[in-house]
């Protein structure tokens, strides 16, 4: 036995090592190959957001809700579809939107936003930045957006295995055959053998001329649109608004406001406030004559509105007579118009601090017109004219724009509007 294993020693050896490197060889090549599935699962990603399954292709797609995302599966050369019932937009996506009037706008999206199926009817406005401006688009005058979309399945079609799908996200018209291997639609030729008439062999047919044409049909009548009314609204100017408080006086380290929003009968003109400094303070909405119109308030209050951070009295030089004076300087803060404080002082007759008066005027035809006005701080505001009713949606300081919605009980969707001051 030990004779015969020296014998065959070497061609054992032999045999053994091409074993192994068959082994390998075939091992490799499966490495080298892999499955189909990565290859088309490689178009898109897939997640879950918990009420609809995302599809994100890693292309930009123009598709909106109400499209149709075509798949098959493995070999078939049979194309299902799924319905598209929402669009989701990353934060800081390039998108380029066509809108209704053909107008295309192109910027960067400021926050993850979601068109939803009936996008037709909502009232939401999609925020993009383009250079320095924000540009506000409703999502009703969508007509086409083009970006890195996330595609929003219905539950029924969240159920499919989408791990081994090839997709197409061109839209199919009628019933019109994909070739296979083919994502985009390939127009086939017709048979002409079939007869593609209403009319059987013999049957003669009535022949109408219509606008100077030979029709087998005459064209039916459109019915009567309803005029849709005018917005009803003209911007007249923006002013600066004059700020409620005039520091007056003082009495030791405390000053003395008016309040220009209210008299007091009790002395004959505008109500007087000590108002103490780290203190914060309200309206008094239950005022009587001698009582001041503003009144100490907790921090957490809803209703706070001003509280004086720094008093300090200054002899001020008069540069024409070279007279000095005392001059009370007052540093303001106040809750309802936000950025920094501000100063009063007892050398100002009027004090602006940065809120925002607009003028408008109702203008409808066969009705009478009426002014109103606003300020910066009134955003959700609302307006009734003859029934319409209208609201402050959005005031935009950084871009001068400002965006009033109407809503008509005789119409159904809300309509906007953007104004520039």
């Amino acid at each position: 036995m030990k004779n015969l294993l020296c014998k065959y020693y070497d061609k054992a050896t032999l045999a053994l090592s091409l074993l192994c490197f068959v082994i390998q060889f075939f091992v490799g090549q499966e490495k080298k190959n892999p499955v189909t599935a990565v290859t088309r699962s490689s178009q898109f990603e897939i997640s879950n957001t918990g009420d609809a399954l995302l599809i994100s292709p890693r292309k930009e797609t123009d598709l909106l809700p109400g499209h149709f995302l075509y798949h098959r599966s493995g070999e078939s050369t049979t194309w299902e579809k799924a319905e598209v019932v929402g669009i989701k937009i990353p934060r800081r996506s390039n998108v380029e939107i066509t809108q209704a009037n053909g107008q295309i706008i192109a910027g960067t999206s400021i926050s993850e936003f979601v068109i939803p199926k009936y996008w037709k009817s909502s009232s939401e406005s999609l925020s993009l930045r383009k250079n320095r401006d924000t540009i506000f688009i409703p999502t009703k005058k969508i007509s086409s957006i083009k970006c890195m979309q996330g595609l929003m399945l219905s539950p029924e079609d969240a159920i499919l295995d989408w791990d081994d799908k090839e997709l197409s996200f061109y839209q199919r018209s009628g019933k019109i055959p994909i070739a296979p291997g083919l994502s985009k639609v390939r127009w086939l030729a017709p048979k002409w053998e079939q007869n593609s008439t209403g009319y059987d062999l013999f049957t003669p047919p009535i022949i109408y001329i219509h606008q100077g044409k030979l029709t087998s049909r005459l064209p039916e009548k459109e019915a009567p649109s309803e005029m849709q009314e005018d917005f009803g609204l003209i911007f007249h100017h923006t002013t600066k608004s004059v700020y409620p408080l005039r520091l007056v006086s003082w009495a030791g380290k405390i000053p003395y406001f008016e309040d220009l929003t209210y008299t007091d009968t009790a002395i004959g003109g505008y109500s007087r406030n000590p108002l103490e400094v780290g203190k914060i303070y309200k309206k008094n909405n239950s005022i009587k004559p001698g009582q001041p119109s503003y009144i100490e308030c907790d921090e957490n209050d809803e209703d706070r509105l001003v509280t004086i951070e720094h008093f300090v009295v200054q002899q001020h030089k008069n540069s024409k007579t070279g007279g000095l004076r005392l001059v009370g300087r007052a540093l303001v803060k106040d809750f309802t118009i936000g950025g920094e404080p501000f100063e009063i002082n007892s050398l100002m007759s009027e004090v602006y601090a940065g809120e925002l008066r607009f003028d408008f005027e109702f203008s409808l035809p066969k009705l009478a017109n009426q002014q109103f006005n606003f300020t910066s701080k009134d955003v959700g505001k609302e307006f009734t004219f003859y029934g319409r009713q209208y609201r402050v949606s959005m005031i935009n300081k950084e871009s001068s724009e400002l965006i009033i919605t109407k809503q008509d009980p005789r119409v159904l969707e809300n309509v906007s509007k953007t104004f520039k001051f």
